[in-house]
């Protein structure tokens, strides 16, 4: 019986492994008041907006974004002087709790919201109802830690076969809170 003794050196490694993606359709709705400083509004002529979450949070089964639709709205108003034309920003706020089977507290959350649509309802001279449908595309991951072998020593009287692989790997994941 030959006894060979040979020596691998190891290394950890953290992957970051893809849990799952969904996507959702959110409705994000509220109602604002044009400022005192401003004319009565008529009608809406056109609305841009943009979203910010400022908190995420990752429960069992479940994700939970909190946010704001910031939106620009140009109005006709009632006014006749100075022209007709005015703006104002709105904010509508939203709290979205979505089902995603999987999801535990120590994964990773990545989304991606698209404003698909705006709407406007004129309520009165002072007061709009702004709806903002969104689409959300969320991905989950998570970081696993695994040991791979760099190499093997005192392997003289022994073929060996060596295989590179080359990995991408996430160095830093900085989160932050957002500036809404």
């Amino acid at each position: 019986m030959i006894r060979i003794m040979v020596e691998a050196v190891k290394e950890s490694l953290i992957l970051n492994r893809i849990v799952g993606s969904k996507n959702f359709n959110v409705t994000a709705q509220g109602d604002c008041i044009i400022p005192d400083i401003k004319p009565d509004i008529l009608n809406s002529i056109n609305m841009t907006g943009n979203v910010c979450i400022y908190k995420k949070e990752i429960m069992e089964g479940k994700i939970r974004l909190d946010g704001n639709v910031n939106i620009y709205l140009m109005y006709l108003a009632d006014e006749v002087e100075d022209g007709r034309i005015r703006g104002f920003n709105g904010n509508i706020d939203f709290t979205e709790v979505l089902d995603f089977p999987g999801a535990t507290p120590n994964m990773i959350l990545d989304e991606k919201i698209m404003i698909k649509e705006l709407e406007c309802k004129v309520l009165n001279g002072r007061k709009v109802n702004l709806k903002a449908m969104l689409d959300i595309t969320a991905n989950l991951s998570m970081n696993e830690k695994e040991e791979i072998v760099k190499e093997i020593n005192n392997v003289d009287d022994i073929q060996t076969q060596v295989v590179t692989l080359k990995m991408n790997s996430l160095v830093r994941a900085k989160f932050h809170k957002s500036k809404c």
